[in-house]
């Protein structure tokens, strides 16, 4: 009986340390960043693939479309310059610039209707998801 206690504690342990460890603690005492995947996109195909969606969604004309696109083109291209000079920074902040000064371009783009119907698709966070190939 006792060894089935002592060998119970012994799992019982080595299962917590191992979880604890995915942590990832560096020898300073801090934890380890992030470190963001690369895009293999260019930012030509992802506002490519964005615009088609939008297409789709809110039926943009052909003069929408590439405005549209044109704007994600930029918002991308920065995107990517920033994530790939530093790949471990956290990119909160900069994403919601880019997307907020790539929303103003649309706003004077779209109609009122479509604009407000991109914003439900962008707040509802299904454009990555449903990305047209």
């Amino acid at each position: 009986m006792k060894k089935l206690i002592v060998t119970c504690a012994i799992i019982a342990f080595g299962t917590v340390v191992s979880f604890a460890q995915s942590a990832q603690i560096q020898p300073n005492g801090t934890h380890a960043q992030k470190v963001h995947t690369p895009i293999k996109q260019t930012p030509q195909e992802l506002a490519q693939n964005d615009c088609k969606y939008y297409q789709q969604q809110i039926k943009l004309n052909d003069m929408q479309f590439k405005g549209t696109y044109d704007a994600s083109v930029e918002m991308y291209t920065q995107l990517i310059a920033i994530r790939n000079a530093n790949p471990t920074k956290d990119m909160v902040e900069e994403n919601q610039k880019l997307m907020s000064t790539r929303d103003q371009k649309f706003k004077a783009i779209l109609s009122e209707q479509q604009y407000n119907d991109y914003m439900t698709i962008r707040t509802k966070g299904t454009l990555g998801a449903r990305r047209v190939k």
